[in-house]
């Protein structure tokens, strides 16, 4: 979980209770809501795992398709940054 501008940001794997992705929850209501941009993305955002933030984007593991992703709450723009949806090596000691 990680805060930026009054909202906290927060994963959710896909279960019966939730559909999955990047989850915002405004401080002031509580109110839980979806990523949108992400949910809507060609690209599946189902299965996305460590957070973080930095320059006021969020950046994370999107492990159902196998990227690495950024996305910016203030232009809403999801950026892929790493990956091409193939199996690599988990330890980064692939052969060259």
């Amino acid at each position: 979980m990680v805060l930026l501008d009054s909202l906290f940001y927060l994963t959710g794997e896909k279960n019966s209770h939730c559909n999955g992705g990047l989850y915002s929850v405004r401080m002031k209501t509580t109110q839980l809501r979806p990523v949108n941009n992400l949910q809507k993305s060609n690209d599946n955002c189902k299965k996305v795992k460590k957070l973080t933030t930095f320059n006021r984007s969020l950046f994370f593991t999107d492990v159902g398709s196998r990227k690495e992703k950024s996305y910016n709450p203030s232009t809403k723009k999801v950026d892929l940054l790493a990956g091409d949806g193939s199996e690599g090596e988990q330890d980064g000691t692939a052969d060259s």
